[in-house]
């Protein structure tokens, strides 16, 4: 049996003292997975990506990649590995969406030297994926949230990497991007990438991802594929919240908070 794409085991990890945002936490996603992690805020799951990305270290327990432990993965081989798409899409500089995605192939080159004919051969083949090739010239500054978001997945996609993280990607977009993004991503995993999605959106999960991970308290307390794991009792007792869980004409479920006693018809 090959090992989980990605996994993180018994981690435990604090922002301050006697303050744990993760529990013990363990999950681990397959090859070939497209994965949606919920829960509510607060429940460590933008902590749960950094700590698969790397980008934190747990206090104790491991992050692996491919099955090995991702914190001794010298950095620049494990992000030709994998790819984290960020919450926050900002820029320090007025880049060009051009060279915006070009810094996705620094793992493959020095600081100075990632501007090659095959370097720029891959990220306009990014741009073109995503449909921001039209965009390569302008300042990223420029562009509306949904096409930023594009481009920073563009960016993510020129590390050819296998395993993608992604932080509420299409949070605050409006319908036709989220529709974009999400159809992107669908396509990238029939091509083989592992996807992982923390998502408050639980209607876009339950649609595109294959497999739902809910996290509450810094645990993973339910996994299953959407229509077994967004049932009314889960998610209530996950968000506090009343909810109806409908399902659509292929079966999928549709969550909607009940309105109260003084709601509309």
């Amino acid at each position: 049996m090959s090992a989980p794409a990605i996994e993180a085991r018994d981690v435990r990890f604090s922002y301050a003292p006697e303050a744990d945002v993760l529990r013990g936490l363990s999950i681990a996603i397959a090859p070939g997975e497209f994965a949606g992690v919920i829960g509510p805020n607060g429940a460590g799951k933008s902590t749960l990506l950094k700590i698969l990305a790397g980008v934190a270290r747990p206090l104790s327990g491991e992050a692996l990649l491919f099955g090995k432990d991702i914190s001794r993965i010298p950095r620049r081989e494990a992000a030709r590995a994998l790819a984290l798409v960020p919450q926050s899409t900002e820029t320090l500089f007025s880049f060009s969406v051009g060279e915006v995605v070009l810094m996705g192939r620094h793992p493959y080159g020095s600081l100075m030297a990632f501007e090659g004919a095959e370097d720029r051969e891959i990220a306009l083949e990014a741009m073109e994926r995503t449909g921001v090739a039209r965009f390569e010239k302008r300042s990223f500054h420029e562009l509306s949230g949904g096409e930023r978001q594009l481009v920073v997945l563009a960016r993510a996609l020129t590390q050819r990497p296998s395993v993608l993280l992604l932080d509420e990607p299409t949070s605050s977009l409006d319908l036709r991007h989220q529709a974009e993004i999400y159809r992107i991503l669908t396509d990238l995993n029939r091509s083989g990438l592992t996807v992982v999605v923390v998502t408050h959106d639980l209607n876009l999960a339950a649609r595109y991802c294959r497999r739902i991970d809910a996290l509450a308290e810094g645990r993973i307390v339910a996994t299953g594929a959407p229509a077994e794991l967004l049932r009314e009792p889960l998610v209530r007792d996950l968000y506090g919240a009343e909810v109806d869980v409908f399902a659509d004409a292929a079966g999928r479920p549709i969550v909607l908070p009940r309105a109260g006693d003084g709601g509309g018809a």
